[in-house]
């Protein structure tokens, strides 16, 4: 880590190893009692500076924020308890950044109202193509068959 720190000022390594968890990308791969669960990563050095709610932008662009910033909570985290532990942070960033309570608790109850697995995988998109980018097709009751390189 030394040699890799020297190369470059302004940039710093780092490295981390842990046999229960891994940060990776904006995702935390948590090993606990032989199953795999997921959590959101946030990097300390990340603001959550979400575009103002008074800023010049269609209002369905300001929505949307609320609501996609949710949907990513529920997709990436595993366990229910994730999910309103990050929802509620996210609540006070946005209240923050100008955000009604109003406007972000309509957003997260159209979350709320969907389920993990339908987030995560639309079905109809996919069953009506028949096929998801790069080879990865889905068989009769809509599950995954195989994965190619090409998905890579």
């Amino acid at each position: 880590m030394d040699w890799l720190n020297s190369l470059e000022e302004g940039i710093s390594f780092t490295f981390d190893w842990s046999d229960k968890e891994i940060n990776f990308l904006d995702v935390k791969l948590i090993i606990e009692d032989g199953k795999v669960k997921t959590n959101l990563f946030v990097k300390p050095t990340n603001p959550q500076l979400y575009l103002r709610y008074e800023s010049n932008h269609p209002r369905h662009c300001l929505k949307a924020i609320p609501y996609g910033q949710a949907i990513r909570i529920k997709t990436i985290c595993s366990e229910p308890e994730y999910v309103e532990d990050h929802l509620n942070k996210l609540k006070l960033k946005l209240i923050e950044r100008g955000y009604t309570v109003s406007v972000i608790d309509e957003q997260f109850q159209k979350v709320e109202n969907r389920e993990r697995i339908d987030l995560l995988l639309d079905k109809e998109s996919f069953q009506e193509q028949g096929e998801i980018a790069g080879g990865t097709e889905l068989n009769e009751e809509g599950k995954l068959e195989s994965l190619t390189p090409a998905n890579f």
